[in-house]
């Protein structure tokens, strides 16, 4: 048995879930594959006609155990509706000292480019116990950095009825035994807030990094999104890193959303560049069927959605540049990626999300060590133990 946790936040996460489904089929032709995930919740019976899968278990259902007691000769899909479902506190722990623990599910922004809403359903969160109960027991077993993951993890807490909120779950996290540190996954611009802010700036267990996801900045874009515009959100961004220069803060933008004039997108540039960001996951527009923006005027056109990208493109790597050689000479706590025997190098996170080379030879082993930062010609950005 084979499961697969498919995606289908783009149309190129929808072609790479099913190419590895059917490539599993190929591989192992006496395997019984289990399409799970989001693609599952999507597109349940497209997946069920592909070759060798059995078990078609969408978001909710992947957490349960029940579709796997069934039996049948056809294919058998459980796709219930995510919003009657509980959050199941999952842990990635593909990394043993930096381990994701998942606070929150679902989003109910239903900004008009994205299906996420219709796959994951309303806010819901972990309850804020069982979130330092599971916290307490990864620090335990080893971690020294844990990531809160959630597709909208600012929306924390607004479905319990305790009053709880992401800065207060933030802070009892920092109370937790041990040295530790938190980073907190994507937070919308308009959920950002002084509180956190703080804590990031200052807390010693805070990992000075925010990922603020704008997708634009021009107001007529996100007007057409669906989203609020920045307004404050900007200020208090561009206030957090004049007080801590070394807080990495990164965004996601799209390119190409259909209608974008020239003034918007050169407004788009003229913005960012002016913002001290670290980094940028940038995006060409993509058509997810089933959501407003599919249907809007104005598709660009692929030859001009390649030339802003690659515009766009030319910024992004100019802020990451910067943000890099501004960390140059500066000593900081990494953690290193599990030591493989033989290699020569291993990479390393610092909390403020810079990746370095770590050299294997001057560690002991895969806990936290501090360095000083230092360019190599052939490697990068070179962490050397202090």
């Amino acid at each position: 048995m084979v499961v697969i946790n498919t995606c289908a936040v783009t149309d190129r996460a929808v072609a790479k879930s099913r190419h590895l489904i059917a490539e599993t089929a190929r591989r192992f032709p006496n395997a019984e594959i289990v399409a799970a995930g989001c693609l599952a919740q999507l597109a349940p019976e497209m997946l069920a006609k592909m070759e060798r899968v059995k078990y078609v278990v969408g978001t909710s259902a992947r957490f349960d155990t029940e579709w796997w007691r069934q039996q049948d000769d056809g294919t058998l899909i459980t796709v219930d509706d995510p919003s009657e479902s509980p959050v199941m506190t999952s842990v990635g722990t593909s990394m043993r000292n930096r381990p994701r623990l998942k606070i929150q599910d679902g989003c109910d922004q239903f900004c008009t480019y994205c299906i996420i809403p219709s796959l994951r359903g309303k806010p819901r969160s972990v309850p804020e116990n069982k979130v330092i109960e599971v916290a307490g027991r990864l620090i335990e077993r080893g971690a020294a950095e844990i990531v809160l993951t959630g597709v909208r993890i600012g929306s924390y807490g607004s479905d319990l009825t305790d009053g709880s909120c992401l800065a207060d779950l933030l802070q009892r996290l920092t109370e937790l035994p041990g040295d530790a540190r938190f980073r907190l996954g994507s937070l919308e611009p308009w959920e950002v807030n002084g509180r956190i802010v703080d804590l990031v700036v200052n807390h010693p267990r805070v990992c000075r990094h925010l990922h603020v996801p704008m997708q634009h900045t021009h107001p007529a874009v996100l007007e057409r999104m669906g989203r609020p515009v920045l307004g404050d959100a900007i200020h208090l961004l561009r206030d957090a890193v004049s007080s801590e220069p070394e807080l990495a803060l990164g965004t996601d933008i799209i390119i190409g959303f259909p209608g974008e004039t020239e003034d918007e997108f050169a407004s788009l540039l003229e913005t960012v560049s002016s913002l001290p960001l670290a980094y940028i996951h940038q995006f060409t527009f993509s058509v997810r069927p089933g959501v407003p923006a599919a249907e809007f005027p104005g598709k660009l056109s692929d030859p001009l959605m390649k030339f802003r990208s690659d515009r766009f493109y030319r910024v992004n790597q100019e802020k990451r540049r910067q943000f890099a050689e501004k960390m140059i000479g500066g000593s900081f706590v990494a953690i290193p990626d599990r030591i493989v025997p033989g290699k020569e190098w291993v990479q390393g996170v610092t909390d403020n999300y810079l990746r370095l080379k770590l050299p294997v030879a001057k560690l002991s082993s895969d806990s936290p060590v501090r360095v000083t930062v230092a360019p190599h010609p052939i490697v990068g950005l070179v962490g050397t133990p202090c």
